[in-house]
């Protein structure tokens, strides 16, 4: 879906509509009407079984000829239901989604964002009786200029309803004072936070933080309870993943070099099934990096391996915030900012999921690919063509106030230095040739201690149709 649609538009048609061969179709519906009788009827009374003879010879005359029977539900790029196509009532018609007004979208669909990314139609073959079933679908969407915005936010976060110190209300309080536009409440293993819910200035988004005995996890923007347990480091927690995303939430590994037991019981993950083309987010950056600077390092590591590998994994910070005094004690604590259209939960949600975020304790960027006549090919997080054509990379740093180092590393290589020091704005401009699959990311340091000030998620690069 392009960014900015507000209304979509959707007209479904197939044909040919019925079996061509009626004497074939007699005799299939026959066939099933005898085997039910032989499996379930044959032992009913004679009267009755007289009777169901009756009514098999009236449903096959209904019935013939007999038609095919398709449908299509649709899911938006977060996995959630947003309607279905029903025949006959929607037959021969289009339907449409407004993006605000619940009265002027269809039957059957739910109004709501229409939100950037890729649709999924699903089609249903409930019935195929000829041999084979040519179908059309149309689309058509209106579009409105949109500004996208940076928002800043928290993704791990708990509340009193577990082990943090601190109400829902004054979490509440204390992200605006730390100009959150939204957090994650996170509470270990329960959902009873979420009642206390209430939106004000800051987007709460329903979250549990998954505690096993083997590693955490934060099933972030779920709508319904999940179950935590799991048996041992052997478990394949597939299934879980698909819980979380078939409510429309996204699945993100915490802390993952967190040491485990008898330090911190549990926190370490230690899963050896983990199915990572499932997994959405992965913390990479949890609490300032100088007091965790090993952690870190190798969850960066982890996460520079599975994009070599070919996965599209978001990287995230977290706070783990338990005591909210902790923002006011620490000036270098990091935190994810997200491009979207809205600051509301499925925005950010699917922003995040489609890397529109970096991570940072104070600078702010635009990262951005374009052309030599400098036409923006896109942003961080897209999937770019590969092309011999020479590509800018082109970083806007914001809110530099100490002496930095930038770095541009590719598929994990650090390829391009240079400093700055004390600038309100710099870009920074590199030219690569984006051949093959390749991943571009940009890292600021403070250049005294060498501590990490701000990691972005990449720009890709993919070998794409002629």
């Amino acid at each position: 879906m392009p960014k900015g649609t507000k209304i979509l538009k959707l007209k479904f048609t197939y044909w040919p509509e019925f079996m061509a061969d009626e004497n074939q179709a007699y005799r299939a519906i026959e066939c099933k009407l005898d085997g039910f009788y032989e499996n379930y009827v044959r032992e009913l009374d004679l009267g009755l079984r007289r009777l169901y003879r009756v009514q098999s010879k009236e449903l096959i005359h209904k019935l013939v000829p007999l038609k095919n029977h398709l449908n299509f539900s649709l899911y938006n790029p977060l996995g959630r239901f947003r309607g279905r196509w029903d025949s006959p009532h929607h037959y021969g018609k289009e339907v449409v989604i407004d993006a605000v007004n619940h009265d002027q979208t269809s039957t059957g669909f739910l109004s709501g964002p229409l939100l950037e990314g890729n649709w999924i139609i699903e089609l249903e073959t409930h019935g195929i009786c000829s041999e084979e079933v040519t179908y059309e679908l149309e689309v058509w969407y209106h579009q409105e200029e949109v500004e996208y915005n940076w928002y800043r936010g928290e993704l791990h976060l708990h509340s009193h309803h577990s082990d943090g110190k601190a109400s829902l209300v004054d979490l509440g309080k204390v992200a605006k004072e730390n100009k959150l536009d939204f957090f994650a409440l996170s509470d270990h293993n329960t959902i009873s936070g979420w009642k206390d819910i209430c939106e004000d200035e800051v987007v709460i988004i329903p979250s549990i933080e998954l505690s096993s005995y083997f590693g955490h996890a934060v099933a972030l923007g779920i709508k319904t309870y999940i179950d935590w347990r799991t048996e041992s480091t052997e478990d394949n927690i597939t299934e879980k993943i698909k819980q979380i995303h078939s409510q429309g939430g996204l699945f993100s590994l915490a802390h993952p070099f967190t040491i485990g037991k008898p330090i911190c019981m549990g926190c370490e993950w230690e899963y050896s099934q983990l199915p990572w083309h499932q997994v959405d987010l992965i913390e990479i950056w949890v609490r300032d990096w100088k007091n965790n600077i090993i952690q870190n390092t190798l969850a960066r590591k982890l996460w520079e391996h599975k994009l070599n590998q070919g996965f599209k994994i978001t990287a995230i910070a977290s706070n783990d915030l338990h005591d909210p005094q902790d923002y006011q004690n620490n000036t270098r604590l990091p935190f994810t900012y997200v491009k979207a259209e809205q600051a509301n939960k499925e925005h950010i949600l699917n922003a995040l999921k489609r890397g529109k975020a970096y991570i940072s304790s104070g600078p702010e960027i635009e990262f951005k690919a374009k052309s030599e006549n400098n036409t923006v090919l896109g942003e961080i997080g897209d999937i770019l063509k590969s092309s011999q054509d020479k590509v800018k990379l082109s970083l806007l740093i914001t809110k530099i106030e100490v002496k930095a180092e930038i770095n541009l590393y590719r598929n994990g290589k650090l390829i391009y230095t240079e400093d700055i020091t004390y600038a309100k704005e710099k870009e920074i401009i590199y030219i690569v040739e984006a051949i093959g699959y390749s991943y571009y990311y940009w890292e600021i340091k403070d250049k005294n201690n060498g501590e990490v000030l701000l990691l972005s998620n990449p720009i890709f690069f993919e070998e794409g149709d002629e």
